[in-house]
């Protein structure tokens, strides 16, 4: 048929990889003899595709872990395809190892020119446990996204403010959405508990929440 390309098992039935890889250059050298390219223009492309491939295969290892609380860990991580097209309000799925469970956990920060992401991480289940063993230095077998639809950020034309309310870990995942209703105009008011004053994380000067000077919180008692 033509314009139509078949390789590997779809043509020889079940075979080898090496086959299949062989069958995929074989059609590409056909295809090419068919097209009216410019040599350069394929050779830049090929390489734009060759430094995509190598960010995607980069480890995604830890670069900082910071303990917040006896039980939640804050980790840096690299992953830079992700830091690049991450948006508020979406989340990825983590493997510690090819042996754990897949799970999913919302971003809650990321840095594009760095190409590093931040996770915290309560320790629960035997997998989160597992992730909060884990030390600078050590990377995750796998981290897949960014995944699932971003927030909502729209402008609010009567008096700009946005309230937010989050408890413990809940804090990490509206950070985003809040500095993003900060960074179009919006004001906003964060509403968030802890079971107590050892259980708060991410409220002193300096850190994440309090530079966004947007802050009020309760103890739970």
């Amino acid at each position: 048929m033509p314009v139509v390309y078949s390789g590997g098992d779809a043509t020889r039935g079940g075979s080898t990889a090496i086959k299949a890889a062989g069958d995929g250059q074989a059609a590409a050298r056909e295809i090419m003899s068919t097209l009216d390219f410019n040599l350069k223009e394929v050779e830049g492309l090929v390489a734009q595709a060759s430094s995509y491939t190598e960010l995607g295969q980069m480890p995604a290892k830890i670069v900082k872990r910071r303990q917040l609380t006896d039980e939640i860990v804050e980790f840096t991580i690299t992953a830079p395809l992700i830091a690049r097209s991450a948006k508020p309000g979406q989340f990825v799925r983590v493997l510690a190892d090819e042996k754990g469970e897949l799970i999913p956990l919302t971003l809650a920060d990321w840095d594009a020119e760095k190409g590093t992401i931040e996770l915290v991480i309560q320790g629960l289940g035997s997998s989160s446990k597992l992730i909060n063993q884990m030390q600078e230095g050590d990377a995750f077998e796998a981290i897949a996204g960014p995944l699932g639809q971003a927030s909502k950020v729209v402008l609010h034309q009567d008096n700009h403010r946005v309230y937010f309310t989050a408890g413990g870990v809940g804090l990490p995942a509206v950070h985003p959405i809040m500095r993003a209703h900060l960074e179009i105009g919006n004001k906003v008011t964060l509403i968030s508990g802890f079971r107590g004053a050892p259980q708060a994380f991410w409220t002193d000067p300096g850190d994440k929440v309090e530079t966004l000077q947007a802050l009020y919180l309760i103890y739970w008692k």
